[in-house]
């Protein structure tokens, strides 16, 4: 997903991005000279910053200017960063390079973002809906098998493919409007359990979709409690999800910029650099 090509390709196109830096990316000062990654850690660490930012070229090739955030991970990750990668090695009967240690103390992020429209806080909160995108790629190959195809001619794989597109289209749609039922009652649902109990309601949904017996209205009354049940979103404790962010947003508009900066942490129930007020929420894409 990440190349200094396609990233290029996005600012081109006058759009925007937030993305992770790649392990081992060449960062290069506005002067042109590469940035010493250890020697900044060490100072960080030295002077108690836990985050910083910086205005950074990215790459050799197809370089661009960016925001780089970087974050200091606590110990305990970068002890779990640094066993995966030595695991890792072995595997491949090679050595952990010492370059690639660096990494492992830290998060960053870049972004062609404007700061006027997300704060540096704001960053990393942010990057967490990427997983929603994983999710639905996850949703499509567990229970849509949409990666899986025996050899066939073109024809039938087209057929095939626009058929299982439109299905998840339109258990999509069921979904959106399941879950906007629902969020009234500050309930959300999940979309990969949602998926899982239409596998099991497939007898009832062809026969709204494909035989034409049942009506949709009598299929969606009777799918709502079974939803509420078996599809339900779940809340991990002292993590900061997806509902969250979505909560948070709604009550932040860009006009409210100034007072959103004065959110406390001890009121919201989130960490404090995990504060966001979603600030120009339309103004950016993630990589």
């Amino acid at each position: 997903y990440y190349s200094h090509e396609g990233l290029n390709e996005i600012i081109q196109k006058k759009a925007f991005f937030i993305s992770r830096a790649r392990a081992k990316t060449a960062l290069f000062e506005i002067t042109g000279e590469r940035l010493d990654l250890n020697a900044l850690i060490k100072k960080m660490k030295r002077n108690g910053i836990t985050c910083m930012e910086k205005q950074l070229r990215i790459g050799n090739e197809n370089s661009f200017l960016a925001r780089v955030i970087i974050c200091l991970v606590p110990d305990h990750v970068k002890k779990k960063r640094k066993q995966e990668a030595i695991h890792k090695a072995k595997n491949h009967q090679s050595l952990v390079q010492k370059q690639h240690l660096v990494w492992h103390d830290i998060n960053m992020f870049i972004t062609n973002v404007n700061r006027d429209c997300l704060a540096m806080d704001q960053i990393m909160t942010i990057y967490r809906l990427r997983w929603q995108v994983e999710l639905v790629f996850k949703t499509w190959k567990s229970h849509h098998n949409i990666d899986q195809y025996k050899s066939m001619k073109k024809e039938r794989m087209e057929c095939y493919v626009y058929a299982s597109l439109l299905l998840i289209l339109l258990q999509g749609k069921i979904f959106a409007w399941l879950n906007q039922k629902l969020i009234a009652n500050k309930i959300h649902l999940s979309l990969h359990k949602f998926s899982k109990l239409m596998i099991h309601l497939n007898i009832l949904f062809n026969e709204v979709v494909v035989r034409n017996k049942l009506k949709l209205n009598n299929f969606l009354s009777c799918l709502l409690p079974l939803a509420q049940v078996y599809a339900l979103k779940e809340k991990k404790n002292g993590k900061i999800g997806f509902v969250d962010i979505i909560q948070m947003k709604s009550s932040v508009s860009c006009n409210d910029k100034q007072n959103a900066r004065h959110l406390s942490h001890k009121n919201s129930g989130f960490k404090k650099y995990e504060i966001s007020t979603l600030v120009g929420w339309n103004c950016f894409i993630l990589s």
